[in-house]
């Protein structure tokens, strides 16, 4: 096009191109760490998850892990290495399909699904580890470990949802949930006379809006360092949501904008 606006060459139409909804800093792009999260067949590449590779889960937590590839990327099946507390192990494997050649893909980790799912005993159970490998068999994921844990059966539990930086999606369940309502409301001043109609008398001010707000306050387990820092990030996700009882997700917004850095390696005593 020229400067008057005026076409000068036939029209260029490009292909159909693939994007995720990330928000890594210009920093690591440049220094290709995106490429660490395609996977391709001879590397062990990562999932889109901010959490550290070894973290806690329970049972009903509704975990996704995401990760990108598509049909050159030669996935063959998601492994999953099971331990349990009398020391028994398992390991099943699910057949990866891609017919419509994706290439965002969420592996859905809540316990009870997945044990539905590949058929597994969720009594006793200790760890699950997850991580994908080729057609060939070999392992091109990093290796992610769940330590699953359990609340007293009198606790409350929360399950929260939120989109990382990454663009895939964390959970933590949280206990012991308190809520505090508060109320709005708009009024009216009458003209100051107290009247006096069928019995009943006229307030001086008139309610004519009302509206009423929920603020809950959740707790969660005792944190590493490492699920600290991934669990502070939800104050700057662009998404959040809780879990109702019926498995669906409800958007909220958060009050606490800020965290106080509370590592170990700043806050131990010293001798």
């Amino acid at each position: 096009m020229d400067n008057a606006g005026n076409i000068t060459e036939p029209k260029l139409t490009t292909g159909i191109n693939h994007a995720f909804n990330g928000k890594l800093n210009n920093f690591d792009l440049f220094n290709n760490l995106m490429n660490s999260y395609f996977l391709q067949k001879g590397y062990e590449h990562k999932f889109l998850s901010d959490r550290p590779t070894f973290s806690f889960l329970h049972y009903v937590q509704k975990e996704h892990l995401y990760f990108l590839a598509d049909n050159t990327s030669d996935v063959g099946n998601i492994t999953f290495f099971l331990t349990y507390k009398n020391g028994t192990e398992q390991t099943h494997m699910m057949d990866f399909t891609n017919p419509q050649n994706k290439k965002l893909h969420r592996l859905n980790l809540s316990p009870r699904s997945l044990s539905e799912q590949i058929g597994f005993d969720l009594q006793n159970l200790k760890t699950i580890t997850v991580y994908i490998a080729d057609n060939d068999g070999v392992q091109m994921s990093e290796d992610r470990t769940y330590n699953l844990m359990v609340y007293n059966c009198n606790q409350t539990l929360c399950n929260i949802n939120w989109i990382n930086e990454f663009g895939g999606m964390t959970s933590n369940t949280f206990i012991s949930p308190r809520e505090t309502k508060s109320s709005t409301k708009n009024v009216i001043n009458t003209n100051g006379y107290l009247n006096r109609i069928n019995g009943v008398y006229q307030p001086f001010q008139k309610v004519v809006n009302t509206s009423i707000a929920n603020r809950y306050i959740i707790t969660s387990q005792v944190l590493s360092d490492e699920e600290y820092d991934a669990f502070s990030s939800i104050i700057n996700s662009r998404n959040v949501y809780t879990e109702l009882n019926s498995g669906e997700l409800y958007p909220i917004v958060l009050d606490t904008n800020n965290i106080d850095v509370l590592k170990k390696k700043y806050t131990k005593n010293k001798k």
